[in-house]
């Protein structure tokens, strides 16, 4: 865990402090619900697991029980923070037509399509029982595609074409293009990745 990161949690911990937790929710789609102490919760389905966001403490963790990763909770501050409510557009981009996602693409392409042909390698039946009990909703694409609420307002689709002969297998990942109104591009590629390990701890039998 490095230094810049935790600084980095904690600066954005401090500045949503001084918002509107209800204005916050509203905005990008989390349930807020006041307590009576005069906090509120805050819930959401973040990459599959239910979460929530204790206001003004700042706290998120898991509704089963458990602390996030402060990473995992970055992405979390990052997403109410950068969020301005814009809706989705429903058309699907790949990470390189994210602004700045290109520069970007081969490494997130290694550590995510290619991640994932290495683990189910022909194995379709595989993949999609791994992307549904992650809760995934099948969609048209490839040989198998589901899409994934991965934050309320922060779809991620994930492709898997199988190969042939004449073809490798190939897998990739699609974002809403208004994906960057919600998280800043290397956000966005660290929830593919979680998205990614997810899906291959599943293979695993991981959990």
């Amino acid at each position: 865990m490095s230094e810049s990161l935790v600084r980095r949690v904690d600066e954005l911990r401090s500045g949503l402090c001084l918002k509107d937790p209800v204005e916050v929710s509203e905005r990008v789609g989390l349930t807020c619900t006041a307590l009576d102490t005069g906090s509120f919760d805050l819930s959401c389905l973040f990459v599959g697991e239910s979460v929530i966001l204790r206001w003004p403490e700042m706290t998120v963790a898991r509704v089963k029980g458990g602390k996030l990763p402060v990473l995992y909770e970055a992405l979390i501050f990052y997403y109410l923070f950068t969020g301005d409510g814009t809706p989705m557009s429903g058309k699907r981009i790949s990470f390189a037509g994210l602004p700045d996602g290109r520069i970007y693409n081969q490494a997130f392409q290694e550590y995510t399509g290619v991640q994932l042909v290495k683990k189910f390698r022909e194995d379709v039946t595989s993949f999609k029982d791994a992307c549904q009990t992650l809760g995934g909703q099948p969609v048209e694409g490839g040989q198998a595609s589901f899409l994934f609420q991965a934050l309320p307002r922060l779809p991620v689709q994930v492709i898997y074409w199988q190969g042939d002969e004449d073809f490798a297998s190939n897998a990739s990942l699609l974002f809403d293009e208004t994906a960057c109104h919600y998280l800043p591009v290397d956000g966005c590629a660290i929830l593919g990745n979680l998205l990614t390990r997810k899906l291959i701890n599943i293979k695993g039998g991981v959990r």
